[in-house]
């Protein structure tokens, strides 16, 4: 290796260099002695200023040359091949993003730091979903400047380069799946309660109960009547008015459901209610409120939705007659 230096014109990591005819270092630099004379970046006659380098002997990329270099590769791994790349994007990203992008290389840096450092297993955090994690790759790429990684990927670029970011898009897939197995595994958890809970209760719940009887009795009315098809109103009423009418009603009983609802004391009229201010509301005008609304709509989803909460209301009620006591157990009291 010549003592030469490794000059780069990319504020961070090495862009430029990326897009230049000048040959690179292991790093991704360009050795100064090397720069082509058309270059427009390193050469010296360009009179551009340099923004980073380092003596050729200090290349961060250039792999170990002797067996005692060898052998402090392994006591110290951290001058190992991963973890040179990992520091270069640490180091080369630091800077870089503000806002969401910035919090994202913060996050990306973290579990780079997380790998280097053993605190995650790299091979047991390799990701699946290879389209994926390769999609990853080619976005952080685009996001620092490589336009061209959108349609032809990772494959033009150095061998350096490519590392670089199929390292960092592993880190980002190891958290990607790490948050989808938990949000899984809650899910899976809220699932098994919700099939107990149905389990165990469903068939013991008033609302079962009604709608078996619900279900019985349009049995017979099958039997008895066939399939009804009817129109919604008589055809020889005027449909406007006919429909004007039933909102009218169902805006009087909304009304009255809501004096009712208020808190009152209406002495003389209610002797059965408790002292002081209560509400009177009955189930007779809730369920007409709904059936007039219901009768009032045009559109056929709306007029269902609203049959559906007439339906729901007159099966509450007559979960209301259930729990009610028994005429013989009301003259014992």
């Amino acid at each position: 290796m010549t003592n030469t230096a490794h000059v780069g014109r990319s504020w961070n990591g090495h862009t430029i260099e990326d897009h230049c005819p000048c040959p690179q270092a292991p790093c991704g630099l360009v050795p100064a002695d090397q720069a082509r004379e058309d270059c427009q970046h390193h050469h010296w006659a360009a009179g551009k200023s340099l923004r980073q380098g380092h003596p050729a002997a200090d290349c961060p990329g250039a792999p170990a040359v002797t067996n005692q270099a060898d052998a402090a590769q392994q006591d110290k791994p951290w001058l190992s091949d991963s973890a040179r790349i990992g520091r270069a994007l640490i180091w080369s990203w630091s800077d870089s993003g503000r806002g969401e992008r910035g919090a994202g290389y913060r996050a990306a840096q973290q579990e780079v730091r997380a790998l280097l450092t053993g605190q995650r297993d790299a091979a047991a955090a390799a990701p699946a979903a290879q389209g994926l994690r390769d999609r990853i790759a080619v976005v952080l790429a685009e996001a620092d400047g490589y336009e061209y990684a959108k349609g032809l990927g990772l494959r033009d670029m150095s061998a350096d380069t490519q590392q670089h970011y199929d390292q960092l898009a592993d880190a980002v897939m190891s958290v990607v799946l790490a948050e989808l197995d938990r949000v899984q595994a809650e899910r899976d958890k809220y699932a098994a309660e919700l099939d107990r809970l149905n389990l165990e209760r469903w068939e013991d719940q008033p609302t079962r109960v009604v709608l078996d009887e619900i279900h019985a009795e349009r049995l017979r009315q099958d039997e008895k009547w066939g399939e009804q098809n009817h129109p919604d109103i008589d055809p020889r009423d005027i449909d406007v008015v006919t429909r004007d009418y039933f909102r009218q009603k169902a805006e009087i009983h909304r009304a009255v459901n809501e004096e009712r609802a208020t808190p009152s004391r209406t002495v003389g009229r209610c002797s059965a209610c408790p002292e002081g201010d209560h509400t009177h509301t009955a189930w007779d005008v809730v369920l007409l409120e709904e059936a007039y609304e219901a009768l009032g709509e045009e559109d056929p989803a709306r007029l269902r939705a609203e049959l559906v909460q007439v339906a729901a209301v007159a099966v509450a009620w007559v979960e209301a007659i259930d729990r009610r006591p028994a005429p013989a157990e009301e003259a014992a009291r």
